[in-house]
């Protein structure tokens, strides 16, 4: 069962889609099965805990704004991350991404050296070191990805 901080968060998120797709009308438009705006405000409505968006418009939303606002929630409520993948390849593809990979393992090196450099790491390094270990690993499924693309079929 969701608690109400999860909730809340969820109805956070709803507000923000619907503003990402060009306000209420849009989003309504975009969801494809609501017909009433009220509804969406209902969704995003904090006096309202126990009313909040079906998984399928947040989807929706999702598709619709481009952003997976909702995508990248449900992962971290979930204990994971949203890794989103590179759409389509072409020719040196695969090298950018393997170079992008290294880089981004580099910070990941260079963060957490900092970090360790006294014996102890504190929340802001904890922080900026996590930071950017999600974000080699976004770089390392975007070179899965663009391997499983370059594999003779």
């Amino acid at each position: 069962m969701l608690n109400d901080e999860e909730k809340l968060k969820i109805k956070a998120q709803t507000k923000l889609a619907i503003r990402d797709c060009g306000g209420q009308e849009a989003a309504v438009e975009a969801t494809g099965r609501l017909e009433r705006h009220q509804s969406l405000s209902d969704y995003g409505n904090a006096q309202m805990l126990n009313k909040y968006i079906c998984i399928d418009s947040a989807i929706e939303l999702d598709r619709f704004s481009g952003n997976a606002r909702f995508a990248k929630l449900f992962a971290s409520m979930n204990g994971g991350i949203f890794v989103p993948l590179p759409k389509g390849t072409a020719k040196g593809c695969l090298e950018i991404a393997a170079g992008k990979t290294a880089v981004e393992f580099g910070d990941v090196m260079v963060s957490l050296g900092a970090a360790i450099k006294d014996g102890e790491i504190n929340q802001l390094e904890a922080l900026d070191t996590v930071r950017e270990i999600k974000e080699a690993m976004v770089a390392l499924a975007g070179l899965a990805e663009e391997v499983k693309s370059k594999a003779k079929k």
